[in-house]
């Protein structure tokens, strides 16, 4: 059983926070008031501080080729609660911008 969902614009909230990128993409964003924290799935759309964009590689800003370890970043971030079909939910970054 498969459920369609509406195509057009979903809302996004949009804040500036910290993001910390795991070796395997995918990491944490914590908005700077610290009262919200979304997970960050690997291989999101981001934008650069010029403006451009990009898809499906690590961010620039979140890059860090020396170290395997974590690495964080200042980020404007787009994200909105998802609902699971059990009444839970967790939210999740849909695009982030290197600032």
């Amino acid at each position: 059983m498969a459920t369609l969902l509406s195509s057009g614009d979903m809302p996004l909230h949009v804040a500036e926070g910290r993001a910390v990128l795991m070796t395997d993409g995918s990491g944490t964003f914590v908005r700077d008031d610290e009262n919200m924290s979304a997970f960050i799935p690997a291989g999101i759309p981001w934008e650069d501080p010029s403006g451009a964009s990009h898809m499906g590689d690590r961010p620039e800003c979140l890059s860090d080729e020396k170290n395997d370890a974590a690495t964080q970043a200042r980020v404007k971030a787009g994200y909105r609660t998802v609902s699971m079909p059990d009444g839970g939910g967790y939210t999740l970054v849909a695009w982030l911008k290197c600032l």
